[in-house]
């Protein structure tokens, strides 16, 4: 989709955030319960006092934006459709997901994805948390 009328270029994370919450019509508190995060972690992420978000995925996902565009201003802010690299081929003989097929993540749009992927990075990293905690307890 072409860059909506009026969308300036910015230079930080915070006003990207800014803009997209408002021409999205989203208030702090919505954006941020959407996005599954603290308000005050959105508001300071907004008003520059917080450099980085380690949730920008989630940011992405509910503002319905690219992941890259959010961190850099870079490409196309609303992509749309799933790039052509997934939807063509078979899932490998040795995916681990019996309740998730290839008709579901072809369908999901490029944000969409990079949240889901997100989401599982965080369930890896909470596994292998507990897995060292039992370890050495």
């Amino acid at each position: 989709m072409p860059r909506p009328l009026g969308l300036p270029t910015f230079d930080a994370i915070g006003p990207r955030v800014q803009w997209w919450r408002a021409y999205r019509g989203l208030t702090q508190p919505e954006l941020a319960k959407s996005a599954g995060i603290g308000q005050s972690t959105l508001s300071g992420l907004e008003n520059q006092k917080q450099i980085s978000s380690t949730k920008l995925n989630r940011l992405a996902a509910a503002l319905r934006v690219d992941p890259h565009y959010l961190e850099t201003d870079e490409g196309d802010p609303e992509p749309n459709g799933p790039p052509a690299s997934r939807t063509s081929g078979e899932l490998p003989p040795w995916w681990p997901f019996e309740n998730i097929g290839k008709a579901q993540l072809t369908r999901l749009s490029k944000v969409e994805l990079h949240y889901a992927e997100s989401r599982l990075q965080e369930a890896l990293q909470d596994i292998i948390n507990s897995r060292r905690n039992k370890g050495s307890g």
